[in-house]
């Protein structure tokens, strides 16, 4: 039989490990090494005393009856200890194991397979913990449920049936965590919530230890906090967020520049300093509980922007940081990307389809193997009633993406031209692009093409289009005598041209490995004299040389700024409503990113209002508001919450205040 020997100092530093679990180190109490003798220093003299002896009578007992001290069972099952854990809390009214959490799940599989990582999974509420269950109420579906919403608009969030539900959450996530750390000492987690599941993530990670914590992603969280969103004092300045000033950190992906508590009120501060870098929040575009917007079915849409698949690929390059995986894995942090394949496919392509088919498959393997996505497409001429056709979309597997290759068929076209511009747009529009991935589109063709198009697309209308979806670089594979005519195309979408005879694999390596371009912000919005920030520091690269950065200022393809700084500030002397794009350069290539700018005059006019506000008493319990205003819809709020929304009909609003007991304060705020 093996033995196993224990030393009394370790088991009494175990002792004071397991009954002070919240201390550093189990006993340090902030007592220098140099000093420290027993554990107890600092500490009453009379619970010293009292821990002394109850330690030296439970090594008693447990000597006599032959039993192990509990703590011993830490190394015992530490072999069986995950490398990382995911712990996830779900929304309101979500069932364990609901939507949510599976795309939180599944997500993350995706992305951790193929690296060296021992996980496991936990969903808040599968069991009790120090008597906390998380029950994730419902606050819709009927009478209760409705009450139990106003509670929590009324205590924001902390009182009522809404805040013992945030409570039991809280209190089954911090056990969990004080006993599975225990078990297992070296394992780290990552969590995730969403909606009510956000909140108690982001709420209780002042009582947690950060030094565990690898990354916490919240979604929708009704006590969001952005202060770059506040209100500006003045109505004739935007947020620091419209113009990409002080952007928090932790602001993932929150397109809404207006954004700036949730419906609940906010955690002040949302990331303290011992998480710096540990936390990402996503908050989709007009979310009411999250952003400035009232949109309920934006809360709903997490899943189906692939929210949660942007959430784990961040996770995982914290993973690979982290937990210091090989240097191989690390150089393909953040490395993913969004390719098309736009086929030419009339009859004089019979000869060079071998080619191209062999030339997409090996692109497409590498894009792939890195977490992206490919689609296809073809096209011909519209002059032969043969309209552009989706082949695979995004959703299509390798494998099923070759088969599609192999199908291909080439057929007709009586002209030399043919019609790239619509196939192009078409492709485009048609396909559900990622935000953050770098985007290709790679046309395989033998001829040049219409400009404009049978249909009417003209190179600028594509190109637009490009910089819209921010943006898709054309490339164009084909006859070096034609490459003059592809000249403008590619370079107002920041593409290339590559001849079709020699350097095919060329242009793998070049779309491949060209370093990606990354802009904090989506869209911004202003006024004239005010100064706009772009900061594009979080792009990237993945060869040897320092990154290189140009800024066309007007989305017109035309780069003002040459090998300027990561982030630039400027100011518009006039109104401006267009793209920005950046190029990213290295000795391996380029790619570029764009945003929306609106820059908006400052005429009192143009700016949501409200005016001639009145207020008529009909009787002791009765009173009507009138107002004028120049925009549709109007946020009523009653005693500082929200009630609802009041359209505007010809600039002019009412409303009736019925069963009044006394003194209401009115808030109205146009949007």
């Amino acid at each position: 039989m093996q033995q196993t020997r224990f030393r009394i100092k370790d088991i009494w530093k175990k002792f004071l490990e397991y009954h002070f679990p919240g201390d550093p180190g189990g006993y340090d109490r902030g007592i220098a090494p140099e000093t420290r003798n027993d554990g107890l220093e600092g500490r009453d003299p009379e619970k010293c005393v009292f821990m002394k002896r109850y330690f030296v009578f439970a090594v008693i007992v447990a000597l006599i009856l032959g039993n192990t001290f509990p703590i011993a069972s830490v190394t015992a099952l530490s072999s069986d200890c995950s490398d990382v854990e995911f712990i996830f809390a779900r929304g309101s009214g979500e069932h364990l194991g609901d939507v949510s959490y599976s795309a939180w799940h599944d997500n993350i599989i995706a992305q951790v397979q193929g690296l060296d990582l021992k996980y496991d999974f936990y969903e808040l509420g599968s069991q009790s913990y120090g008597g906390y269950q998380y029950p994730a109420t419902a606050v819709s579906g009927g009478v209760g449920e409705f009450f139990t919403l106003l509670g929590a608009f009324i205590s924001s969030g902390d009182s009522f049936k809404f805040g013992a539900s945030v409570e039991q959450g809280v209190g089954e996530l911090k056990t969990y965590l004080i006993q599975s750390s225990r078990a297992c000492p070296t394992t780290k987690y990552v969590l995730g919530g969403y909606s009510q599941g956000a909140m108690i993530m982001s709420g209780t990670l002042p009582r947690l230890d950060a030094s565990k914590i690898i990354y916490v992603t919240t979604f929708g969280d009704p006590k969001l906090y952005l202060p770059e969103g506040a209100p500006s004092p003045t109505m004739f300045r935007s947020p620091d967020a419209c113009r990409g000033v002080n952007i928090s950190p932790y602001r993932k992906y929150v397109p809404d520049c207006h954004a700036y508590e949730g419906v609940l009120g906010s955690y002040r501060p949302y990331q303290t300093v011992s998480y710096s870098g540990k936390i990402g929040t996503w908050c989709n575009k007009k979310d009411i509980m999250c952003s400035s917007g009232l949109n309920i079915s934006n809360h709903t849409e997490y899943i189906s922007d692939n929210l949660y698949e942007d959430a784990a690929k961040t996770i995982r390059n914290k993973l690979i940081v982290a937990l210091l995986l090989t240097p191989a894995e690390k150089e393909q942090l953040d490395k993913f990307h969004d390719l098309v394949f736009l086929f030419d496919t009339t009859g004089s392509m019979a000869s060079t389809l071998n080619r191209y088919r062999e030339e997409a498959k090996s692109l497409a393997e590498q894009v792939y193997d890195e977490g992206g996505r490919v689609a296809l497409y073809e096209y011909r001429d519209l002059q032969d009633g043969y309209e552009p056709v989706q082949a695979c979309d995004f959703s299509c597997t390798e494998s099923e993406l070759n088969q599609q290759l192999d199908n291909i068929t080439v057929s007709g076209g009586g002209d030399n031209a043919e019609s790239l511009l619509s196939g192009a747009l078409t492709a485009m529009n048609g396909l559900n692009w990622r935000e953050g991935a770098t985007k290709s589109l790679v046309v395989l063709t033998d001829a040049p093409f219409h400009s404009p198009d049978i249909d009417g697309v003209t190179i600028q209308q594509v190109a637009n289009r490009s910089l819209e979806i921010d943006p898709v670089n054309i490339y164009i594979i084909g006859p070096s005598k034609y490459h003059a005519e592809y000249d403008q195309l590619t370079s107002l979408t920041n593409g290339g041209t590559f001849n079709s005879s020699s350097e095919i694999q060329l242009s793998s390596e070049k779309i491949f490995n060209r370093p990606v371009a990354k802009l904090s912000l989506l869209e911004y919005s202003g006024y004239v004299g005010e100064k706009f920030t772009y900061d594009a520091s979080a792009s990237y690269g993945f060869g040897e040389d320092e990154l290189t950065y140009d800024w066309d200022l007007d989305g017109d393809g035309v780069f003002e700024i040459i090998d300027g700084s990561a982030q630039i500030s400027t100011t518009y002397t006039t109104t401006f409503d267009g793209y920005i794009q950046v190029r990213v350069s290295d000795e391996l290539g380029s790619s570029t990113m764009s945003a929306k700018v609106t820059v908006s005059s400052v005429s009192r006019q143009q700016l949501p209002q409200i005016t001639n506000l009145q207020s008529t008493l009909l009787n002791e319990q009765t009173a009507k508001i009138t107002f004028t205003s120049n925009v549709e819809h109007a946020l009523l709020s009653l005693n500082g919450l929200p009630t609802g929304t009041v359209v505007i009909n010809n600039g002019q609003g009412e409303i009736t205040l019925d069963d009044l007991a006394s003194a209401v304060e009115v808030t109205l705020i146009p949007y």
